[in-house]
């Protein structure tokens, strides 16, 4: 019901077909972002719906292939979104939920059923060290669970792409059309270097309230010297390198911030003594099947009754 609390609702109801097998009945939103082509490739809306079965609220994302160009790309979107809960044994907690998807070849969309995340957008400027701390290192959790359910790069990670629910919990989402435009980029930069300058580039962000440039030589705001410890600031800036080879790893800058929050001593320039981890999961070689096949199209049904001003925020994306 918390998702009824100042959100308007259009009146009209969806009954959509997903992979899974499951007919869902949806309340429906009003739309909380909407795009035009991007690029001439895809277009996409973001709603608020509610199972009516459940009452329980989700997000629905719909990516229309406007260019043609997308349609199988979008749908091998869902099967990486889904392996990670499946390498993960569970979904990670640090990893917006894939509930399910509907693939409408017809209408050549797919439609991403996930998890509402009733904080919204993370906070960005006025933070201090321990929220910055907390924020990258859930984040890098989240990557974690994606690389150790066999994908690369993330390559889309960004202050729209990071949530929090409703107990606090950081998520990352960011799965979709925008990654799959990114991806081939990422790659390029050598992997996992492309979502250490991501995670330098958020925290940039969250300090200035607005994201760096996307290329060239960037540092950190001159404020964060005031918020950052000096180790911090160092390997940040080193992560906002133009250059992947001038960038700290991914463990590396993982094991500083967990230094960090834990209280282990660290130097700049030099890795802290790593954290034990778990070792990584062997994912499963077989990942949403029927969303790789023809898939069903979405069949829906709609009455439309009426529509009210737009949503607040707390998208999932």
């Amino acid at each position: 019901e918390g998702a009824d609390r100042g959100r308007y609702w259009s009146g009209s109801m969806e009954t959509l077909v997903g992979a899974s097998g499951k007919t869902w009945k949806l309340k429906v939103g009003q739309a909380m972002r909407s795009s035009a082509p991007v690029d001439g490739l895809y277009a996409s809306e973001v709603r608020v719906v509610k199972d009516t079965e459940t009452k329980t609220p989700y997000v629905l994302k719909r990516v229309s292939d406007s260019g043609g160009q997308l349609m199988e790309a979008l749908i091998n979107e869902a099967a990486t979104w889904r392996k990670i809960g499946i390498g993960a044994a569970g979904w990670p907690r640090n990893v917006v939920e894939l509930v399910d998807v509907f693939v409408d070849r017809e209408q050549r969309s797919v439609g991403y059923l996930m998890e509402y995340c009733s904080g919204g957008h993370i906070q960005r400027r006025g933070v201090n060290q321990a929220i910055i701390v907390s924020t990258v290192i859930s984040v890098c959790e989240g990557l974690r669970a994606a690389y150790d359910a066999g994908v690369a790069v993330h390559g889309n990670v960004c202050y729209s792409s990071v949530f929090s629910n409703a107990s606090g919990d950081v998520k990352v989402c960011g799965f979709g059309a925008a990654r799959r435009v990114y991806l081939d980029d990422a790659m390029d930069e050598g992997g996992s270097a492309a979502d250490v300058r991501a995670i330098g580039a958020l925290v940039y962000e969250m300090i200035d309230g607005r994201p760096p440039a996307r290329s060239g030589a960037v540092h950190l705001p001159p404020e964060a010297a005031t918020v950052l410890a000096p180790e911090l600031l160092e390997t940040l800036n080193r992560a906002l390198s133009s250059k992947a080879r001038s960038r700290p790893s991914f463990d590396e800058l993982f094991d500083l911030f967990c230094a960090i929050r834990d209280g282990r001593k660290t130097s700049a320039g030099s890795a802290a003594e790593p954290a034990p981890r778990a070792a990584a999961r062997t994912a499963s070689s077989s990942v949403l099947q029927a969303v790789r096949s023809t898939g069903p199209s979405a069949s829906r049904e709609a009455d439309k009754t009426g529509s009210g001003p737009g949503p607040n925020r707390g998208a999932s994306l």
